[in-house]
């Protein structure tokens, strides 16, 4: 994983889903941001903020913990 996204494995327990692996949400985190990013590329990158909003909508949804959904 690139260095600058190494502590994104910090994600507190709490706020994450019973059962994820930190690792494992560092790594779909940093992927869809990567993923986000060279689609984006083929609109000249003008649209990289909404491509990485919707990607990071989804992920962060999927992963948060239940209690953290009412929020």
């Amino acid at each position: 994983m690139p260095t600058p996204y190494v502590d994104w494995t910090e994600l507190p327990a709490d706020r994450r889903r019973r059962g994820l692996s930190p690792q494992a949400v560092a790594r779909a985190l940093v992927s869809a941001f990567f993923g986000a990013q060279h689609s984006s590329d083929v609109h000249g990158r003008t649209d990289v903020v909404d491509r990485w909003a919707e990607s990071s909508d989804l992920l962060f949804h999927a992963v948060r913990a239940q209690g953290e959904l009412d929020a």
